[in-house]
């Protein structure tokens, strides 16, 4: 048998060049690459018009913005999602550049490892206004702009946390339980307007921020470190907290940034038109064997029967 933890290569794009071309596709989050990032490169090499990047870190977006730029038309627009004044301005931004919207990917996020406990009620904010609040600013922003005269699709980044009460994560459990509740709700309202609404649920995706934050459980209640750990970039250290577990997933590997790239282009093309209000699971069926993920690690599970989080 392979090892559980083998990393997969990238994988090869089979959908056509001209998938989506000619569209427009604003992608929040992507400051820090990862999935985002390469959502924003798949879309631009099928065929997308141009890409408009939206975090609030300036610098960082702008540097993702000029590595994307090798493949097509990005453009850049610091903002903060937590801002309803900020959600419009780039939805109306893109219009004046581009003429148009036709997809909308939600991926700013926050989230780190805490115990409910220690939890303090401005961190659960944040993230509850990051995710959940933000997903419905920018959701809203844009259909008032455009689709809600000429259609589009909107892409919400998720997270199996909230199935399950995974530990640790009441935060973010909480958060993505209201971002799936957008996603039916919005795509119910918005539907008669010929806008989609649709989901995708990461599982253990390497080389995320996210893969980084919550594969080392060092991290637990410790703002500081846990900031640290994607700056570092080493997903080796990341995953070697599931070095004692037996499989990560049946299929016997970690995901890899391309395998929500491929979700996303088909959630967002023509194939996809009579799916709304829905997540598309993309983890390999680990959450199956592993509903509360931190329980495959034999640190978590030891820490967990003391009762010490």
């Amino acid at each position: 048998m392979e090892s559980p933890n083998k990393i997969a290569p990238p994988i090869k794009s089979y959908f056509s060049p001209e998938l989506l071309k000619g569209q427009v596709a604003i992608v929040t989050g992507g400051s820090r690459g990862g999935m985002l990032k390469e959502i924003a490169q798949a879309y631009l090499q099928h065929g997308c018009k141009a890409i408009i990047l939206m975090s609030r870190n300036a610098e960082k977006n702008g540097e993702v913005v000029k590595e994307l730029s090798k493949f097509g038309t990005c453009h850049s627009e610091p903002g903060d999602v937590r801002k309803s004044e900020d959600c419009l301005r780039v939805a109306r931004r893109a219009v004046e550049l581009y003429g148009r919207i036709d997809i909308l990917v939600n991926g700013a996020a926050g989230n780190f490892l805490a115990s409910a406990a220690k939890l303090s009620t401005n961190g659960f904010r944040t993230v509850l206004e990051i995710d959940t609040i933000g997903t419905f600013n920018m959701s809203q922003a844009v259909f008032n702009t455009y689709f809600n005269t000429h259609g589009g699709v909107i892409i919400n980044i998720s997270a199996a946390l909230h199935w399950a009460g995974s530990a640790l994560q009441v935060h973010s459990g909480a958060a993505k339980a209201g971002v799936d509740t957008i996603t039916k709700t919005l795509a119910v309202e918005w539907g008669p307007h010929k806008v989609r609404v649709v989901g995708i649920v990461p599982g253990a995706i390497e080389g995320t921020e996210g893969f980084e934050r919550l594969g080392d459980l060092a991290n637990m209640n410790n703002k500081e470190k846990s900031n640290q750990a994607f700056e570092k970039g080493d997903a080796k250290q990341a995953a070697s907290g599931f070095k004692d577990s037996m499989v990560i997933a049946p299929i016997n590997r970690f995901g890899v940034v391309q395998d929500i790239a491929n979700a996303a282009l088909y959630l967002a093309s023509p194939m996809a038109t009579y799916i709304s209000g829905t997540n598309l699971v993309v983890d390999g069926a680990s959450t199956l064997i592993f509903p509360n993920f931190l329980f495959s690690f034999p640190k978590f599970i030891e820490m967990w029967g003391q009762a010490k989080l």
